[in-house]
């Protein structure tokens, strides 16, 4: 088997892979994405007898994290022709990736997941969920002071408009998330165009001048579903709400993917008509160790050292004891005896560090971690005794 980055000749063959396993997105999405967002560069492929037979996309992002703007990778388009699956060609790219991303320092990657077991093997972990409001379009009826204008967004708004928006997008996304996406312009207007690929609508709100909020939304035969909204106050809220309601005609039946329900759920007449589900979204996998906790301030939250021992079953190199101390974190070989504190495998570290679960929760995960001390797993889980709330709401 041979593993190698795409080139330009390979196209037409993952165009067909990515049809064969992704049939349900519309020729227009296909296009878009082909032509604005796929890239060889980024794509690499296992093949058998020079016959391309799984194919990953590795596309870039810039995320900040902890306060820190880095690169990233999000693993998409994971895909097999049915006559090669199960030959290990996933397990082989997923190595070579892990190879090359570790060299390069990269701290972490996301994968959003179809099926979630197929992945935790690889040492990927939940890190983000959806929460989805939905329920009749008549329940969302607001009384707004209807100081906003809304303005629809298009294929023919000007450049001007897009700059505005992505400005906004950065400044309000860094005051009211704790980690998130970093989109520059060209990011943004790839997800306008991935929206109106899908028959999909955009528009902002402005207040003498100024956006005050946005949502993206398109109709799924009776419903109207709201894929992204961004608000700067309760008005605006308010005035999203009321705008989505005033479609109760045309579409008896709303869906909301909401990063904040309570908050709009305080806002609607009867909060028990509408129903609250939430949707697992995103995984994580630490790509190198000492990259990803350089980024932490970890040691800045034990009381008292701790002999961490990291488990890797896919990437060797992480594979170390990791002494946390108040003044720093030093590594050294993994002790094969008993010499730690706990040992954890590097799967539990994404859930723990981007607020998925407390430290509460972290400790029912004793399949994932042995501990010598019940001092030290408690001083451990207590570092991430801190509320965080994130945002990614990209799907390619």
């Amino acid at each position: 088997m041979e593993i190698r980055k795409a080139v330009p000749e390979d196209k037409n063959t993952i165009i067909k892979l990515w049809d064969y396993c992704f049939n349900t997105d519309s020729e227009e999405f296909r296009k878009h994405y082909f032509n604005n967002i796929y890239s060889p560069e980024n794509t690499v492929v296992s093949l058998k007898n020079e016959i391309i037979t799984t194919s990953f996309q590795l596309n870039p992002y810039q995320f900040s994290f902890e306060g820190k703007e880095i690169d990233t990778k999000y693993i998409v388009g994971i895909s097999s022709f049915p006559e090669f699956r199960g030959d290990g060609s996933v397990y082989q790219i997923f190595n070579h990736i892990f190879n090359h991303l570790y060299n390069s320092e990269m701290p972490f990657v996301f994968l959003m997941a179809i099926d979630y077991g197929l992945y935790r093997p690889y040492g990927f972990s939940s890190i983000m969920d959806k929460s989805i409001l939905s329920g009749k379009t008549k329940s969302l009826y607001q009384k707004t002071e209807k100081n906003y204008k809304f303005i629809p967004v298009s294929k023919k708004s000007d450049k001007k408009s897009i700059d505005k928006l992505t400005s906004y997008y950065n400044l309000t996304i860094k005051n009211n998330y704790s980690d998130y996406i970093i989109r520059n312009k060209k990011n943004f207007y790839n997800n306008l165009e991935e929206l109106f690929a899908d028959n999909g609508y955009a528009a902002y709100l402005e207040n003498n001048g100024e956006i005050a909020g946005y949502l993206f939304y398109y109709f799924d035969k009776d419903k109207i579903v709201v894929k992204e909204m961004l608000y700067d106050n309760s008005n605006v809220l308010k005035e999203i709400l009321k705008f989505v309601y005033n479609h109760n005609t045309q579409t008896p039946v709303f869906e909301i993917r909401d990063d904040f329900p309570k908050t709009t759920s305080l806002f609607l007449p009867n909060p028990r008509e509408v129903k609250w589900e939430i949707m697992p979204f995103l995984m994580a996998r630490v790509i190198n160790l000492k990259s990803f906790l350089s980024l932490t301030n970890i040691q800045n939250q034990i009381n008292d050292e701790i002999r961490l021992q990291i488990v890797d079953k896919n990437i060797k190199e992480n594979n170390c004891l990791c002494i946390l101390k108040p003044k720093g974190i030093f590594y050294e070989q993994p002790d094969r005896g008993k010499n730690w504190d706990i040992s954890i495998d590097i799967s539990l570290l994404p859930s723990l560090f981007f607020g998925y679960i407390s430290p509460e929760e972290g400790m029912r995960q004793s399949y994932l971690y042995q501990s010598n001390s019940k001092e030290k797993i408690n001083d451990f889980f207590t570092c991430f005794n801190k509320s965080k709330n994130m945002f990614f709401n990209e799907y390619v």
